[in-house]
């Protein structure tokens, strides 16, 4: 294909370099007068449009090893791109209204990203068999399920974490006091997504109980978490929670303590690590609801908990911890010193 020099270098009239009096013509008159010459025979003018944007978006065709056009690029199989040869009559004018329309590609902008779930909750309200989070938002972050014996006493506990679309499926804008039965079980527990649970030992001796509690996942802390409660000699409350890991070294059955088990006996303690991991002091009632401060193993100042009040709700409020596994860890314990108390709510026969 032969393009004259003075058409060559000819601006379009729309642009900011052609002339004066070029100017005044518009797009389609410009369009109906090609700049430059064509070797080949008009298209039809009654033509598919869009046929003719494919045909003009494909450009030509694939140009095969050979150096010649394909014939039907429908029928032959893709190909990768190859060079194409000097001599091929493609248009290579920039200026080309239409080829200008088709290359120029849209741009969008991407939505903002957004958090899968409220990592920055810290302050949890207790409303079984959900934990809503209450000054970030109000959606459940934790699920409980509660199963009982045959003579109806609760014997273990179950929490897990809520996945980000049960949570939002499930959330409310305004937490009532009384909810029916209908609105709290329309998530139904899933066991493979337990982090915890807790379990209650009977002692038929004494007719007390104890409690444990595993983590089942490999995000949840190892060993048994056990509670220990009692009274300081001034009269305030104290609970204590700690971890116990198995000792291997101190293992009755490992023959290097044969001849101390044969001395002192069988000492199941000394099988065990025990490692602090909260203290939680009763303090004075404020306004009628019970206060517990939490601290850590190292004493720092962990979180506070409310325990009644006239909504009979319970609150917790996590501080300074930022790690989610030990916010679940907390939430947790807190949930089984709850339990050990007494936890019931309408439909907990049936885990819901």
């Amino acid at each position: 294909m032969q393009i004259s020099s003075n058409r060559q270098l000819e601006a379009p009239p729309y642009s900011p370099t052609a002339a004066a009096s070029e100017q005044g013509r518009l797009p389609h008159d410009y369009i109906a007068h090609p700049i430059h010459d064509r070797d080949d025979e008009e298209e039809d003018t009654d033509i598919d449009p869009l046929q003719s944007l494919r045909r003009v978006k494909t450009t030509a065709s694939t140009i095969s090893s050979h150096g010649h056009s394909s014939s039907n690029s429908r029928s032959s199989p893709p190909q990768s791109p190859s060079i194409p040869s000097p001599t091929s009559s493609v248009n290579t004018n920039p200026y080309t209204p239409l080829t200008h329309f088709i290359t120029a590609r849209p741009t969008f902008d991407m939505p903002p990203s957004y958090s899968a779930c409220d990592t920055l909750a810290s302050s949890f309200r207790l409303h079984g068999p959900l934990i809503y989070a209450t000054k970030t938002s109000t959606t459940p972050r934790y699920q409980l399920l509660q199963e009982f014996s045959r003579r109806g006493e609760p014997r273990r506990l179950h929490i897990r974490r809520l996945m980000p679309t049960e949570s939002r499926r499930c959330s409310l804008p305004t937490l009532p006091r009384t909810l029916t039965r209908r609105s709290t079980s329309d998530i139904p527990y899933d066991e493979e997504a337990t982090m915890y649970t807790m379990t209650r030992f009977d002692n038929l001796w004494d007719k007390t109980s104890s409690y444990e509690m595993r983590g089942l996942r490999s995000s949840t802390l190892g060993g048994i978490v056990v509670v220990e409660k009692g009274k300081s000699v001034l009269g305030g409350r104290w609970v204590k929670i700690w971890q116990k890991t198995r000792n291997r070294r101190n293992d009755s059955l490992n023959p290097e303590n044969e001849d101390r088990l044969n001395r002192y006996g069988y000492q199941p303690e000394e099988e065990w690590d025990k490692n602090c991991l909260f203290t939680v002091k009763g303090g004075k009632k404020r306004k009628g609801v019970g206060v517990w401060n939490w601290s850590d193993g190292e004493g720092r100042r962990a979180g506070v908990e409310e325990d009644g009040g006239l909504d009979g709700e319970r609150r917790f409020e996590v501080l300074g911890v930022q790690d989610g596994w030990k916010k679940d860890l907390m939430v947790a314990c807190w949930v089984m010193k709850v339990w050990m108390g007494g936890l019931r709510w309408e439909g907990d026969e049936l885990g819901r």
